[in-house]
């Protein structure tokens, strides 16, 4: 288990909240470098859409709700007949609370992680000492965001991956998870786990578009699980040079003590697709139509959903007992239109 991982674990227990961290003592560090367990979140994988809506039910999981937490589950699926439901409301709606607790997880991920070398870096800047797993984790975080050089001692360095270990924010997430896989529905999404269109150029690995202009190799990438697409995504805004106009907005923001939201940082996605501003307008657009920035301040709720299987269980029906095990997914260069 990746060190990364390790952080949301600890958030998860109570043991590293997610406000106030930076504060936190050497020990907890040494806790979460140490420690070896898995998030174990259960797997959900309804066969209807009445079955999903029965599932938010019983947690009391709705628009109205969301000032309460998201709850800590994982969608294995979104149900076969979603795209047959008559009422369009209804559809989205199940779209986007079923995406949302895999984003805001992914989301606190990388908060912790940001928060966590904030707190190293002030305290190298104050001449202490830092212990050895630290230091490597650092180095690690800095090679996955493709950061060359020791942010620890490297002004530019540091400052490029404090800009790259961010949040993407929830409503713009949402949003483009809607467009690129027409809610959950295309064929991208149902048989590649792809939410967000991303390509492969590794022939025979991904899926062929039905459409694609002859001479072109690219292909849609397949994802093990909808997770791995969302981590996959938000890795790629957050280290792809087509997108430093975002990150650069998004550190602006920052540095002016204002949140990052998903209206304000659209137009850094001008590379995302062909369609150029077309494709922000749609994106700002389906942000204001379907309310998602009531998704900003969201967190995963400290609670379980009833009835999940324990973690070495034999499961069926709506849960299953297989551990979504944190995979490390490839990134992808920037994505245009199938």
């Amino acid at each position: 288990m990746n060190r990364t991982s390790v952080l949301l674990v600890l958030m998860v227990a109570g043991w590293l909240p997610l406000q106030g961290c930076v504060d936190r003592d050497s020990e907890h560090q040494q806790a979460y470098l140490n420690s070896d367990n898995q998030p174990s979140f259960p797997l959900v994988e309804p066969d209807s859409s009445h079955q999903l809506k029965e599932f938010f039910s019983s947690l009391d999981y709705d628009w109205s709700t969301l000032d309460q937490g998201i709850p800590p589950f994982f969608l294995g699926k979104f149900p076969e007949d979603l795209d047959g439901l008559k009422e369009v409301a209804e559809r989205k709606r199940l779209f986007f609370l079923g995406l949302a607790p895999m984003i805001i997880f992914q989301n606190q991920t990388i908060m912790l992680q940001r928060m966590t070398l904030l707190g190293s870096f002030r305290k190298w800047d104050q001449g202490r000492t830092l212990p050895a797993e630290l230091r490597a984790w650092i180095a690690e975080i800095a090679g996955e965001y493709k950061i060359d050089g020791n942010p620890l001692i490297d002004r530019k360095a540091r400052r490029l991956l404090l800009k790259r270990v961010d949040l993407i924010p929830p409503s713009l997430a949402l949003a483009q998870a809607a467009s690129e896989s027409a809610y959950g529905t295309s064929r991208f999404s149902r048989q590649g786990n792809n939410l967000f269109g991303e390509w492969t150029y590794v022939q025979g690995t991904g899926l062929i578009p039905e459409n694609r202009t002859p001479g072109l190799t690219h292909e849609v990438r397949k994802f093990p699980t909808l997770l791995d697409s969302v981590k996959s995504y938000m890795a790629n805004l957050n280290t792809n040079s087509a997108y430093i106009p975002f990150r650069d907005k998004r550190a602006l923001l920052r540095a002016k003590g204002l949140p990052p939201t998903g209206p304000i940082l659209t137009d850094g996605l001008l590379l995302y697709s062909e369609r150029g501003v077309d494709y922000t307008r749609e994106i700002a657009s389906i942000i204001q139509h379907n309310g998602l920035l009531r998704f900003t301040n969201s967190a995963l709720r400290s609670d379980h959903p009833p009835g999940a299987t324990e973690p070495d269980a034999l499961g069926a029906g709506l849960f299953s007992s297989r551990l979504f095990a944190s995979r490390q997914s490839v990134l992808t260069s920037r994505r245009i239109d199938p």
